[in-house]
């Protein structure tokens, strides 16, 4: 093997912040591609006994790159560093990496971190326009839906749960799960909007029934079991039962039961 003709990128364990006492002396170095000469040159052997070969002192670790794509072949070129992933980039950007060290990216990758470097600071209204670049430039990706979502909701945007719904329409019982039907309730609560509220909890109970009977298309995230489905339907009906106990939500309550109340339990075949 020609040392001079086999490239190899350096991968940190992010198990531990960039920033930490193991990573900060490599950090300059890291997500770069280099030839082996080039490593060993600025002080690095590269040991070439498997396919994932590390270093004596286990800090660091080089992966050979088989094939150069343009990402790879741009790296190579310029010294700049290569990233895959929008959170692998946020990881360096939250420790002072400025964006001009990555080979080139989506744009949508750039506005993700500067949206959540402003929720870290508390700047929601940059963080939603951040958000809301990502989303329209990558629709697709959840991430970026959740930040949207989310960061709507806690701006205090009454149309934002509605909005949510729809998009993870097929994710029904992963609604359930990360509590967001509580953070619907209670911003259109506090806005006096029990009928709103009413219907979503009704529709997301309806889909939950869905979800349990097969009949739900698979959703954004991965599929779960119907038992799963319905520990978390039962999830969301002693939710209702504990506000139907609370006198602030006695309007939200007689709002379900106008509308003709949760739909029938099924049970699981």
């Amino acid at each position: 093997m020609s040392a001079g003709e086999t490239y190899w990128w350096l991968s940190p364990d992010f198990g531990l912040p960039l920033n930490s006492t193991k990573h900060a002396p490599f950090i300059e170095h890291y997500e770069r591609v280099r030839t082996a000469t080039a490593w060993k040159n600025l002080g690095f052997a590269v040991e070439v006994k498997t396919e994932r070969p590390r270093s004596r002192k286990g800090v660091y670790e080089f992966r050979r790159v088989y094939t150069l794509h343009p990402a790879e072949r741009e790296a190579l070129a310029t010294g700049k560093r290569v990233v895959r992933h929008f959170y692998t980039l946020l990881d360096y950007v939250r420790v002072g990496v400025p964006f001009d060290e990555f080979v080139e990216h989506p744009a949508s990758y750039r506005d993700f971190c500067l949206a959540r470097i402003a929720d870290d600071e508390g700047r929601l209204d940059d963080a939603l326009d951040c958000y809301r670049r990502a989303f329209e430039a990558d629709p697709a990706e959840v991430r970026f839906a959740e930040g949207f979502f989310s960061t709507r909701i806690l701006l205090g945007d009454a149309t934002a749960p509605s909005d949510e719904l729809t998009y993870f329409t097929n994710d029904a019982d992963s609604l359930v799960h990360t509590d967001r039907h509580a953070a619907w309730v209670k911003l259109l609560v506090s806005k006096a909007k029990e009928p709103e509220a009413a219907r979503l909890l009704i529709r997301l109970a309806e889909l939950l029934e869905a979800e349990i009977a097969g009949t739900l298309p698979r959703g954004r995230y991965s599929g779960q079991s119907p038992s799963y489905a319905a520990h978390k339907r039962d999830q969301l009906r002693r939710q209702i039962d504990k506000w139907s106990a609370m006198r602030k939500y006695f309007p939200l309550m007689r709002e379900i039961e106008q509308l003709g109340g949760l739909p029938p339990a099924r049970a699981l075949s």
